[in-house]
């Protein structure tokens, strides 16, 4: 409101994204879409906040299972980090990539997606998802049925995880070695 009150639509959109954010991950897509049209009314396509926006409505469409309007979403939101030039936007749009195809069972792309993703993990100081993305990748090596190549990447992520205490996603680790 403050944000309305003082017409910087730049802010207010920033903050429709945020809560399109936190609405996805209620589950509440209606509400999501709905916060997400508010704040993309308010900007430039190429404002990263567009940008962040288009990831969010990615995010929805792939917990929607709609992988392949999640991949064309999530492929227009890459285009325009490239833009801007946010390394570490690009990795997470990557991993979102990588998943979507993984689950819409394209393992050779959902393979070089997430190859993407930690290869620009790798010049940006994000460890966390860095591992989550290696961990992905290793789930796609099982479902290639390469054992050997998906206990690399789950060694790889394991380690972050423990130093960074992320209790769940350790244990999804353990798990997928087992």
């Amino acid at each position: 409101e403050c944000f309305k009150i003082l017409g910087l639509q730049r802010g207010e959109a920033r903050v429709l994204n945020r809560q399109a954010w936190v609405a996805r991950r209620k589950q509440r897509f209606e509400r999501a879409e709905e916060l997400l049209e508010a704040a993309i009314a308010l900007l430039d396509e190429g404002d990263d906040q567009f940008a962040y926006a288009l990831l969010v409505l990615g995010s929805v469409r792939f917990d929607q299972q709609r992988w392949q309007e999640a991949i064309a979403i999530e492929q227009k939101a890459l285009v325009l980090w490239d833009a801007i030039g946010d390394q570490r936007m690009q990795a997470w749009i990557y991993t979102n990539l990588g998943n979507a195809y993984w689950w819409s069972k394209d393992l050779e792309q959902a393979a070089t997606h997430l190859h993407a993703a930690l290869t620009l993990f790798d010049k940006v100081d994000d460890p966390v998802h860095r591992a989550v993305a290696a961990m992905n990748l290793g789930g796609v090596y099982i479902d290639l049925n390469q054992p050997q190549t998906a206990l690399i990447h789950f060694k790889e992520a394991e380690g972050t995880f423990r130093s960074s205490q992320e209790q769940l996603r350790l244990a999804h680790i353990y798990n997928n070695i087992g």
